[in-house]
């Protein structure tokens, strides 16, 4: 029971803690239109047409006695599909 309340405490601690967390990114898509001679118009969603799609999380965390922790995830993406590159 001592190291529940011992676990409760110290997650009870994390969760008053404030980071700073920001979004950041680049998206590119849009729509081609061609048609050949005799043949219908095809259009097709594009992604990433002139430069590769990207998504990022920045931010820092204050951990006390003058120390602070940043960090930086990212990652590019296809915004058709959602798939990560």
């Amino acid at each position: 029971m001592k190291k529940f309340a011992l676990l409760f405490a110290l997650f009870a601690g994390i969760g008053l803690a404030q980071a700073e967390v920001g979004v950041f990114g680049t998206m590119d898509g849009g729509y081609t239109s061609s048609k050949a001679p005799g043949a219908s118009t095809t259009t097709n969603y594009t992604s990433g047409g002139m430069t590769t799609s990207n998504i990022g999380f920045r931010g820092s965390e204050d951990l006390g006695n003058g120390t602070k922790a940043n960090f930086e995830l990212s990652s590019f993406l296809s915004n058709g599909t959602g798939a990560t590159l």
